[in-house]
């Protein structure tokens, strides 16, 4: 029988290593700069890759900038107080669905569909503290990277639906973090909590801006990735910063273009194009003639196969404003059509190399059938169906492939 001693040692044994543990953790969680080797790849390769799939970082005034940068040293001040320079860098991007996260390496993001809705500095606080809570296990996908191991897919998910074009074993990482939702708990509000108050912020602004959020927007991908409930009833009393509303003006009067914006890419993404189309001539109505705006209406005249229509369109989207960012794509997609097979499998590998789609894989899997190259058509088929029955071209890639094996000898 053991004495009193020996289990108050074996006790004491288990409490040192569940502090041990628990340290561990809090270490872990606060892993968000990348090892110089991880760093370096993620600027290469996930950055930009990141950028196209969710729209390249926009410019912002200087005095808007410095704004959004002293909430952030705040925070990051209480955040990681013992980091002898901030660990973490901020982009606003062009991306108009209301959203915001972290992906590797400490990248902070803000969409300006999302950057629309914030109306004072304790609501910036609030979205950019769960953006820090997140970048952890953005870091630690990118360190499992090699894995290709993609997160499962979940039915009713407006993130998954978003990417769905993505998810792809070749972008695993990417995909993981375009999808990464909450902060180590269903609710990202109540984990921010401390952080908040420590560096002298509301913490209540983040559920009144995810209330106003909910009533107009309620589909936002932010509100799903941040678990935050918006169906509370928000508060308008003292909400709005005169210096911030001056700032951000233009972009609280584009706020319904934005979501008819997104609103286009999600029903593109849900295969409802008819109901795409009704959104986008809403977006075009709000928003104007745009890089943007004109970049979709060419996207959706190629759904509704109407390639020339798309081509007349991307040559005045580069007159106007030069190169189409991730153009291969758009132009093997267009050549596909155009039966200019030859630029358009050598587009369509192209804009593989630089960030891999489901559906540049499908266009390419059909141009490789009319080659009579079955052995690629069956490839580049097969990576459709990593996608899951879901992605809109998953039927026809399984009807491409029944081809396929028919032709076979």
């Amino acid at each position: 029988m053991k004495s009193p001693t020996s289990r108050a040692t074996i006790w004491l044994l288990i409490l040192l290593l569940a502090a041990f543990m628990a340290a561990c953790q809090s270490d872990q969680a606060q892993r968000i700069v990348l090892s110089e080797q991880d760093q370096a790849a993620a600027i290469d390769s996930l950055y930009p890759r990141f950028d196209l799939a969710h729209a390249a970082p926009i410019e912002l005034q200087p005095e808007l900038q410095q704004l959004m940068d002293g909430v952030l040293d705040n925070l990051a001040a209480q955040f990681l107080p013992d980091a002898a320079e901030r660990p973490f860098t901020l982009v606003v991007t062009a991306e108009p669905d209301a959203d915001a996260g972290c992906i590797a390496g400490g990248r902070l993001f803000v969409s300006k569909g999302l950057l629309s809705w914030i109306e004072n500095a304790d609501e910036m606080a609030g979205v950019l503290a769960i953006a820090l809570h997140q970048c952890a296990a953005a870091s630690q996908s990118w360190r499992q990277r090699d894995r290709q191991q993609l997160v499962a897919f979940e039915e009713n998910s407006e993130l998954m639906t978003r990417y769905i074009d993505y998810r792809l074993n070749a972008n695993a990482s990417l995909f993981n973090q375009a999808v990464l939702r909450g902060c180590g708990s269903a609710d990202c509000s109540s984990v921010v909590q401390p952080l908040l108050e420590a560096a002298g912020y509301q913490p209540a602004a983040l559920s009144t801006l995810a209330g106003q959020l909910q009533q107009a927007w309620p589909l936002a991908p932010w509100l799903e990735r941040t678990g935050i409930d918006g169906s509370i009833a928000a508060n308008e009393e003292n909400r709005i910063d005169p210096e911030w509303a001056r700032l951000l003006i233009d972009h609280y009067n584009n706020r319904f273009g934005y979501e008819r914006f997104a609103e286009v890419r999600r029903q593109i993404s849900l295969g409802e194009l008819i109901l795409a189309y009704r959104a986008s001539l809403d977006a075009m109505r709000e928003l104007g003639r745009t890089y943007e705006t004109s970049l979709l209406q060419a996207e959706l005249d190629l759904h509704n196969l109407h390639p020339y229509y798309s081509e007349r369109i991307f040559r005045r989207i580069e007159a106007d404003h030069g190169e189409i960012i991730h153009g291969d794509y758009y132009w093997g997609w267009a050549h596909a059509q155009l039966k200019r097979r030859d630029q358009a499998i050598e587009m369509l590998n192209n804009s593989i190399e630089i960030l891999p789609k489901v559906s540049a894989h499908h266009f390419l899997g059909q141009q490789y059938i009319l080659e009579n190259n079955l052995d690629l058509a069956d490839q580049h088929l097969n990576h459709v169906l990593e996608a899951g029955p879901s992605h809109p071209y998953s039927a026809d890639a399984e009807m491409f492939l029944d081809i396929v094996d028919k032709r076979r000898p």
